[in-house]
């Protein structure tokens, strides 16, 4: 009985620290994840690559994920130099966007709700990181709203982070912190404007 009783015990424990590892390694992935799209962005950014878009209206929209983004009377999608890409956050989410300033008229280093500027949308969920949300942003300027923008302008790559809602402002550090739904465990990715640093604390 004694030896049943440990086992049954032992068998607990293994089977407990097995899901901490899992939900260790699923907040892991989510900072992992949501890292290497920034410093994508920044290589993209710093070596110009060009994003497809077509011109409908009198403005580029983009159309790098599918065509069917270009009206009739469209140009075709066919690719050319964006001002700059970015990411765009939004507090307690599990989702968070990737965009091209495409449009002179709103290179604004945000995305234009409305303006067909994103070219991938990434969804933590599956990423290996189901349980992960972006839990909250922190910036010395004050989070005006759940949302924030951090965009790299071509060929320079200078950071732009910007935590205001509305009028676009400037601030010199970004700390987006993850947290695992199940476990309350956090972890944080913080990027610098100055030194384009992008690091996992």
């Amino acid at each position: 009985m004694v030896s049943i009783t440990i086992l049954g015990l032992l068998s607990v424990i293994v089977v407990l620290d097995l899901n901490a590892g899992k939900r260790r390694e699923e907040l892991q992935a989510g900072v992992r994840v949501l890292a290497a799209d920034l410093r994508s962005l920044q290589t993209r950014a710093l070596t110009a690559q060009n994003i497809k878009t077509c011109f409908v209206m009198l403005k580029n929209i983009v159309c790098e994920l599918s065509a069917s983004a270009c009206s009739s009377g469209a140009t075709s999608c066919t690719p050319i130099p964006p001002y700059g890409v970015g990411l765009h956050l939004t507090k307690g989410g599990m989702m968070y966007t990737l965009f091209a300033d495409v449009d002179s008229s709103r290179n604004d280093w945000q995305e234009t709700a409305g303006a067909n500027e994103v070219f991938f949308t990434r969804n933590l969920a599956f990423s290996g990181a189901s349980n992960v949300t972006i839990s909250d942003l922190f910036s010395p300027v004050p989070v005006s709203s759940p949302e924030v923008h951090v965009a790299f302008e071509r060929q320079n790559g200078n950071m732009h982070i910007n935590p205001c809602s509305g009028t676009p402002c400037e601030a010199a550090v970004l700390t987006i912190r993850l947290r695992h739904s199940k476990s309350g465990d956090t972890k944080d990715v913080t990027i610098t404007k100055a030194t384009g640093r992008i690091s996992i604390e």
